[in-house]
C-alpha cells in the first residue's frame, strides 16, 4: 500500500476515504485503486510539509523499498518505525512543544526535562541520540558500523559503495555536514555512484538512516549482481544465488540502519528510566527529610504526641 511505502498508518490518512469508497459497495482491486488515488494527495502534502521538500524530491527517494521493508513488520514493530521516521518519539523538543500547549501552570515539576537524558545539556532534539558524545554508547558506534560493514560484505556489496556509505554514516554520526569521501574515476559505476551521493546528500544522511535512500542505490547494486552473474557463468564459478538483486538488497540495508537507530533509541529509554528513579529517590528522601524536621520542631515544643502517624524513628530509617 502506499501508505506503508510512505511509512504512514491508517490514521494519518484521511478517515472519511475508506468510508467513502465502501458506501458504494467497491471491494477487490478496483476498491484499492480508488483508495490510493484519493488517499495519495493527502500523504504527499503531509511528506512535504513535514520535511520541507517538494513534490520531485520525493520521485528521488524509494518508497518502493521502504514500502518491502514495512510490510514484513509486527504491526507493533511498524508503529516503532513510523513514530521514528516522522519524528513522533519523545523527545525533548517533542516534551518542550507540548509544554508550550498547556493552558495552565499547575504542575509543572511533573513534566519532564526537555534536555538530553545522557547529561550532555543540550536540548534533545530529533535523532539527537544517534550523535550525542555523552552517550555511553558513543564510542561503539563503530562496532555498529562494523555490522553494516560485515553485512554489506556477506552480501557481496560492491566495494567502493560498501567505502562510501560507511564514511557518509560515520561523517554524519560525527556531526560533519557532508560525506567527505572522494569518488575514484577508477571505480566501477563511479558515474552512477556520484549521482546517487548528490541525491542522497539533497535528501539527507539522517533520512538515510530512516529508510528514505535514493532510487540510484539499488540501480548500482543491481548492475552489480547483474555482472557477477555474468562472470560466474563465463568462468564456471559458484552461481550467484537468485534473491540477491537490488530490490532484496535496499529492503536489507533499511531493514538493518533502521534497527541500529532504534536499539540507540531504547538505550535511550534505559537511561532516561534510571534518571527518573534516581529523581524519584532524591525527592522522597528530601520529603523525608522535611517531615523529620518538622516532627522534631514539635518535640522541641512539647507538642509531639506519641501516637504520631509518622513516628520520628520510622521517618529517619526511611
Amino acid at each position: 500500500m502506499l501508505a506503508v511505502a510512505y511509512g504512514l498508518d491508517n490514521k494519518t490518512r484521511h478517515a472519511t476515504t475508506n468510508d467513502h469508497v465502501r458506501a458504494f459497495g467497491i471491494v477487490g482491486p478496483v476498491k484499492k485503486a480508488l483508495l490510493l488515488k484519493l488517499s495519495r494527495p493527502a500523504m504527499i502534502q503531509y511528506l512535504c510539509q513535514r520535511n520541507n521538500w517538494d513534490t520531485k524530491m520525493l520521485e528521488i527517494i524509494d518508497f518502493d523499498a521502504f514500502g518491502r521493508y514495512m510490510k514484513a513488520l509486527s504491526n507493533q514493530r511498524r508503529t516503532n518505525v513510523i513514530k521514528y521516521i516522522h519524528n513522533w518519539q519523545k523527545t525533548g523538543r517533542q516534551k518542550k512543544f507540548l509544554r508550550s500547549k498547556r493552558t495552565d501552570n499547575d504542575d509543572v515539576e511533573a513534566w519532564e526535562t526537555t534536555k538530553c537524558p545522557h547529561g550532555c545539556g543540550e536540548l534533545e532534539r530529533e535523532q539527537h541520540y544517534l550523535k550525542c558524545t555523552a552517550c555511553p554508547h558513543h564510542q561503539n558506534k563503530r562496532h555498529h558500523l562494523l555490522g553494516l560493514k560485515n553485512w554489506m560484505i556477506k552480501s557481496l556489496t560492491l566495494p567502493p559503495l560498501q567505502i562510501l556509505l560507511l564514511r557518509a554514516l560515520m561523517d554524519w554520526l560525527h556531526r560533519h555536514q557532508a560525506c567527505t569521501h572522494e569518488i575514484k574515476e577508477t571505480d566501477t559505476y563511479h558515474i552512477l555512484i556520484k549521482e546517487a551521493l548528490a541525491e542522497q546528500e539533497l535528501i539527507g544522511w539522517n533520512h538515510f538512516l530512516k529508510g528514505r535512500i535514493s532510487k540510484k542505490w539499488a540501480i548500482i547494486q543491481n548492475n552489480c549482481y547483474a555482472r557477477m552473474r555474468q562472470e560466474s557463468e563465463n568462468n564456471n564459478l559458484n552461481p550467484i544465488p537468485t534473491y540477491l538483486d537490488g530490490k532484496w538488497w535496499t529492503k536489507k540495508l533499511i531493514a538493518y540502519t533502521i534497527y541500529t537507530c532504534l536499539n540507540l533509541w531504547q538505550i535511550r529509554n534505559e537511561t532516561l528510566a534510571a534518571n527518573n528513579e534516581k529523581l524519584n529517590y532524591i525527592r522522597e528522601r528530601n520529603e523525608l527529610l522535611k517531615q523529620a524536621t518538622d516532627i522534631q520542631q514539635l518535640k522541641r515544643s512539647e507538642t509531639f504526641e506519641k501516637n504520631s502517624p509518622v513516628p520520628l524513628h520510622a521517618a529517619m530509617q526511611r
